[in-house]
């Protein structure tokens, strides 16, 4: 007779799963790759880097906050326009940390939907874990505890030097830094519990993969607006009232009500030896932590249970408004058929994966502080100056937009993955298919280089005649760049991308920048040909102005041509070839 499994102490497995992840982890650093472990080193040292730069910049602060009380400082402060009491030390000191732990706050919020989403739901060892003789309750208590481990690595890394350091600088009495280790410790919880109970409905509604793209996507835009704001307006020199303005606004958004608040004022009291204010507020923070954090452990358990399993089994019913009709794939016939439904399955892919919407953020953004700092840039008095800078910035927004779609390029066929054989099963060509994958690169490229021309265009005053010739060398160039980008990523696939988890070669990102800013340079020297005809026409050589026309427009041509369809046709030949 087989004894029935005893049921171990929920504490107990709680702390033998951590101590499995833990020895897990160890062990794939101890026994990891020479690559991986550089990797590793690399990231603790700029973790370190950060951390000793972070403590630096509070030492150097707090050193400063004796001296803004002293009469002098009150003076100079006076007479560069600004009042003395915006700068007193225990105002700014309130101020500070009080934007640190909504900062804080705000990225482990973000942070903590996402380690909830990958640890409780796309985790290969979930099934696993359910499957064996454990309680649930400790599984939950395991996982979470597990999400907090990034984000105390990183508050403990880099606001815990700032704050010693301002500590240090300012000769704070001990009470102080024991007040940072009691802020530090319970300042995670509130924002990471909040969190993983947001997730729990939403993967009801979304997938947990599309989920975990979707918040991808928001941290980057939250990224590039912070970038932006960094980027606005001049920095040649400071403007008191702007900094008073930045002040007043950080003042507008501190209320003593408000969890930062307490914080701020407990750490504040503690450096000003008012312990027993300090004890107050600490605690109410910390009280206020621990029932928040309670509630949503507990809701968040119970949405845990009954969820899991759901989402496992039952499959996402689709309602009637997600149904699209494909009426206009068949009665306009652009393109034959099968190559229509490659280039459609594409772009709805394009339209549905976060991923490729995270990846025209980084190009958008350099192309807006481009803009800025074109527009910024005074109007140099030479004739050609400002036919030079409007050729440089079509150049950029070239190569910005075959950045933005670089990844439906190089990873048109090798994004097939294992269906590619199922594909090339149907009666299709390889040289249809490959053309199909250009059409699928070329069309969001030409929309958004359209549209960051056309802002150009309006904003920097720039004259029709040259929009309309930027935009055709657009076109043009566009044409080859994406087909060298489709063929090169053909010439050198990799199918199994889920074991490498790339579609192409190493070797494509080395040559793919090369290739196409080499073609778009000639690429452009033939077009500037066919341009300066205008400059031999106002000069009177009217002959000299049609041969450079017809040469310039012919190379042009022959161009754009050539670079369309040697790529294509190298890469067919490779795909035909393909076992």
């Amino acid at each position: 007779m087989i004894p029935p499994p005893t049921r171990r102490p929920i504490l107990r497995t709680v702390l033998l799963l951590l101590g499995v992840q833990v020895l897990l982890f160890w062990n794939q650093v101890r026994r990891g790759t020479v690559r991986a472990r550089i990797a590793w080193a690399a990231m603790g040292a700029a973790l370190l880097a950060a951390a000793s730069f972070l403590g630096a910049w509070g030492y150097a602060l707090g050193r400063l906050f004796p001296s803004l009380g002293r009469p002098e400082m009150a003076e100079l402060v006076r007479g560069i326009g600004l009042a003395p009491e915006l700068f007193a030390p225990d105002r700014l000191l309130v101020l500070l940390v009080s934007v640190l732990v909504t900062a804080v706050w705000g990225l482990i919020l973000l942070g903590g939907m996402g380690s909830a989403i990958e640890i409780f739901y796309l985790s290969s060892d979930l099934e696993l874990l359910l499957a064996a003789p454990i309680p649930m309750r400790a599984i939950f208590a395991a996982k979470f505890l597990q999400s907090l481990g990034l984000g105390y690595l990183m508050l403990f890394a880099l606001a815990g030097p700032a704050l010693i350091g301002l500590g240090v600088g300012a000769h704070f009495a001990a009470p102080y830094f024991l007040g940072c280790l009691v802020l530090l410790g319970v300042l995670p919880l509130l924002p990471q519990s909040v969190g993983m109970l947001v997730v729990m409905p939403l993967v009801r509604l979304i997938p947990p993969q599309r989920l975990r793209e979707a918040l991808s996507a928001v941290g980057a835009l939250l990224a590039t607006g912070f970038y932006l704001l960094t980027q606005w307006g001049p920095m040649e020199r400071v403007d008191a009232q702007a900094l008073v303005r930045t002040v007043g606004f950080l003042q507008r958004g501190y209320s003593a009500w408000l969890p930062p608040a307490w914080a701020a004022l407990g750490l504040n009291a503690l450096s000003q030896g008012a312990y027993g204010q300090a004890a107050l507020l600490l605690g109410a923070l910390a009280v206020l932590t621990a029932a928040v954090y309670l509630g949503c452990l507990w809701l968040a358990e119970r949405l845990y249970y009954t969820g899991w399993a759901n989402f496992q089994a039952a499959p996402r019913v689709r309602g009637a408004s997600r149904k699209r009709s494909a009426r206009s794939f068949r009665d306009v016939q652009l393109l034959p058929r099968p190559l229509l439904a490659l280039v459609a399955k594409d772009l709805r892919l394009f339209l549905r994966t976060p991923q490729y919407w995270t990846q025209l953020l980084m190009p958008l953004a350099a192309f807006v502080v481009l803009l800025m700092q074109s527009l910024r840039t005074p109007a140099a008095k030479s004739l050609w100056a400002p036919w030079i800078a409007s050729l440089l910035q079509i150049g950029m927004i070239l190569l910005l937009g075959m950045a933005a779609v670089a990844r439906l390029g190089l990873a048109g066929v090798g994004s097939e993955g294992p269906y590619l054989w199922v594909l090339r099963t149907a009666p299709l060509s390889a040289r249809r298919i490959l053309w199909a994958k250009w059409f699928s690169a070329y069309l969001p490229y030409l929309a958004l280089s359209s549209l960051m021309l056309g802002t150009y265009a309006f904003l920097g005053g720039l004259d029709g005649p040259t929009a309309l010739a930027g935009w055709l060398y657009l076109a043009l160039a566009g044409a080859g760049t994406n087909a060298i980008a489709v063929g090169l990523g053909t010439a050198m696939v990799r199918l199994e991308r889920e074991r490498t988890g790339r579609p192409y070669s190493p070797a494509v990102g080395c040559l793919y920048f090369p290739l196409i800013g080499g073609y778009a340079a000639v690429l452009g020297l033939a077009l500037a040909l066919a341009l300066t005809g205008e400059i031999f026409l106002h000069l009177g050589w009217v002959p000299l102005a049609w041969i450079s026309r017809t040469v310039g427009f012919g190379a042009t041509v022959a161009l754009a041509c050539l670079g369309l369809w040697l790529p294509l046709k190298i890469g067919a030949e490779r795909l035909a070839r393909l076992e």
